[in-house]
């Protein structure tokens, strides 16, 4: 897989999908709250940044336009963490604001200059759907209702520009994505290698996965790609919770015998928990047809490579 030769503008470069851009891609410029904080957490994993690191201040200030000189593409991530903390009120104002101020700001720097931005890839992520059951889910499914769905649809239509000349947006939907160091699978793994894990209730509802190298080889096909809107960036083979465990539990040689019921998680992690059992589907037949070849098509593919 050829890396993208442009020069890459990254919100949200230190996050755990970030920084696998970062490091895959070679020209990137990073925009952070925090630069001191970035140039540490970027040095950690060996990146250097090429094109700078750049201070900003979503929903405080504009972004100055001369970030966006020499700027090819725009990778945003940057979002409040959905699964660290319990949801309160003021946890939720900050999951949604944080995607709308971040997004909005981009948005209106792309609108107000002179620039060479071709693209915006803008993150969203399969809670878009809320849960639907065994029901495939395209691109052009409705939205769900719940907290989630709601973000989701706020943050996608927060990407799109008042005139669609400006630049070519694409928001991916990002499902559970499997690394090993960051995102959902070392919580996952953790009860498993203490010999306690088990099954999500009864395990029926559907996991839209993607392997980290997966996520970051589409963001990089979607880079030189001319599709544009919602692109479901999952696997193309999801699988039901009790499949997903399975599988798990093998690849680490560890049992699965210890099934996690539905309010013991509502007692730990409140109202979060509703996404934990959320069922989506998700069909990949648009980044297929449009080119993309995933290397791990296939959840023990997936699972062989990280353990």
């Amino acid at each position: 897989m050829t890396p993208y030769e442009g020069t890459v503008l990254i919100a949200g470069a230190t996050g755990f999908i970030g920084t696998h851009l970062a490091r895959f891609l070679p020209h990137v410029r990073v925009l952070t709250r925090d630069t001191n904080a970035a140039r540490s957490t970027l040095s950690k994993y060996g990146i250097s940044v090429s094109e700078g690191i750049v201070k900003w201040a979503p929903g405080k200030s504009p972004l100055d336009a001369s970030v966006l000189d020499g700027v090819d593409a725009i990778i945003n991530l940057a979002g409040v963490s959905v699964a660290d903390g319990r949801w309160t009120k003021r946890r939720k104002r900050s999951i949604l604001q944080s995607r709308l101020d971040a997004t909005k700001t981009l948005i209106s720097a792309l609108s107000s200059t002179q620039h060479r931005v071709q693209s915006l890839i803008s993150a969203s992520a399969v809670g878009y759907y809320g849960s639907c059951g065994n029901q495939f889910l395209t691109e052009d499914t409705e939205p769900g209702t719940d907290f989630l769905a709601d973000v989701c649809k706020k943050w996608e239509d927060a990407a799109q520009p008042d005139t669609a000349d400006i630049v070519r947006v694409v928001t991916p939907r990002i499902g559970i994505v499997l690394g090993p160091d960051g995102g959902a699978l070392p919580k996952m793994a953790f009860p498993f290698k203490l010999f306690v894990g088990g099954k999500l209730g009864n395990g029926k509802h559907w996991m839209p996965w993607i392997q980290i190298d997966d996520l970051v080889g589409l963001f990089n096909h979607l880079l030189t790609s001319s599709i544009s809107g919602p692109v479901n960036a999952t696997a193309p083979n999801p699988v039901t919770n009790a499949e997903f465990t399975r599988q798990l539990a093998g690849s680490l040689k560890r049992p699965a015998l210890f099934p996690v019921p539905r309010f013991v998680l509502r007692l730990l992690v409140g109202e979060f928990a509703n996404a934990l059992f959320a069922s989506q589907r998700t069909d990949v037949t648009k980044a297929v047809n449009d080119g993309y070849a995933f290397r791990f098509p296939e959840l023990k593919s997936a699972l062989h490579e990280l353990y």
